[in-house]
């Protein structure tokens, strides 16, 4: 299957750039809600499933397909439009048979190399717990803990440390990465609206500084306004709010960037011109994501394992199959 094809990534693509188009940053604006989950299965949507249903969700982020609802005698209201998801599994060639997820992340890069391994994928159409009638009321549930003062007291300074990153404070306005110095420069807290603003801003410049060389080696040779620059930009800011969505940091309270507009009509360039492009920046982000939440020792701080499985590449990472059960420069 190509991306091309795959009605989930052109809804997606489609998503994205009408919310940029309306100068709304969709990954800013959702990420303070619950991950979208299948309340039949318990089970939360994972890669391109869980960033599509994520931008189209609204309160309830519950996902279930036509044929689930029906059996637990629920209704899906009429007239309603669904939104595609796709579902991979693994198939071994050499047996003949369907592995699982766990079996098949336990084989070593050799052997998922030798060639016995074909990725099958399928698709399906789900609906909003909105939509359906019936189905109980949403409870929202707070999965983690953590407090504002364990994030500026624990996880940023963590991160900072374990990155080896020099942080320099300013009385500027202007906060960035420095790739030829390996420095970030940002302004003094005081000078933040908010702890919140200034802790999302911090850990958007983060994000940047995981492309040096010497740590997940990025390209961040692109000058503000060019190509190059936006597609770093993109990757920096899904990847923040990936973390921002594991310590219940509102990205929303980030200080809005000057350029902020520029940053919008880039963004919609390279999704028109370029749609692969944003699938390619979403697998970097999670990459940025696992390695920022890794240096930083969130899940010691939250003294469990993380709220949401390991990420992996997007055309990997899926739901399992068994609730697939009905068709329907400097960077700022």
């Amino acid at each position: 299957m190509t991306m091309e094809k795959s009605k989930v990534r052109e809804k997606l693509v489609e998503l994205y750039t009408k919310s940029l188009e309306e100068n709304e940053v969709p990954w800013r604006k959702t990420w303070n809600f619950v991950a979208p989950f299948n309340p039949v299965t318990k089970k939360k949507y994972n890669g391109v499933n869980f960033l599509a249903l994520k931008t189209a969700q609204k309160e309830d982020p519950r996902w279930l397909t036509f044929n689930q609802a029906k059996q637990k005698g629920w209704n899906v209201k009429p007239g309603e439009k669904a939104m595609p998801v796709e579902f991979w599994s693994v198939y071994d060639t050499k047996n003949k048979k369907a592995i699982d997820w766990e079996s098949y992340n336990k084989l070593t890069l050799e052997e998922k190399l030798e060639g016995n391994y074909k990725m099958m994928v399928k698709n399906y159409v789900v609906f909003n717990g909105s939509q359906i009638e019936k189905i109980p009321p949403y409870v929202k549930e707070n999965e983690n803990n953590i407090k504002l003062s364990d994030v500026e007291e624990k996880f940023l300074p963590t991160l900072i440390k374990n990155m080896e990153i020099k942080v320099i404070h300013t009385v500027g306005d202007s906060a960035h990465y420095s790739p030829s110095k390996d420095e970030i420069n940002i302004p003094y807290k005081e000078n933040f609206e908010d702890s919140y603003s200034y802790s999302a801003t911090l850990l958007h410049e983060l994000g940047h500084a995981s492309g040096s060389v010497k740590r997940l080696n990025r390209d961040l040779s692109g000058k503000f306004g060019s190509e190059s620059y936006a597609k770093e930009e993109l990757r920096a800011e899904i990847a923040a709010s990936f973390v921002a969505g594991e310590i219940n940091l509102d990205p929303n309270k980030a200080q809005e960037d000057t350029n902020h507009k520029a940053y919008v009509q880039n963004w919609i360039k390279v999704l028109k011109e370029q749609p692969n492009e944003l699938f390619k920046a979403i697998n970097d982000a999670w990459k940025i994501a696992d390695y920022l939440e890794e240096k930083g020792e969130l899940k010691q701080i939250l003294g469990k394992e993380k709220t949401q499985e390991s990420k992996l590449e997007l055309n990997l990472e899926m739901v399992p199959d068994d609730n697939e059960d009905d068709e329907g420069g400097e960077n700022e």
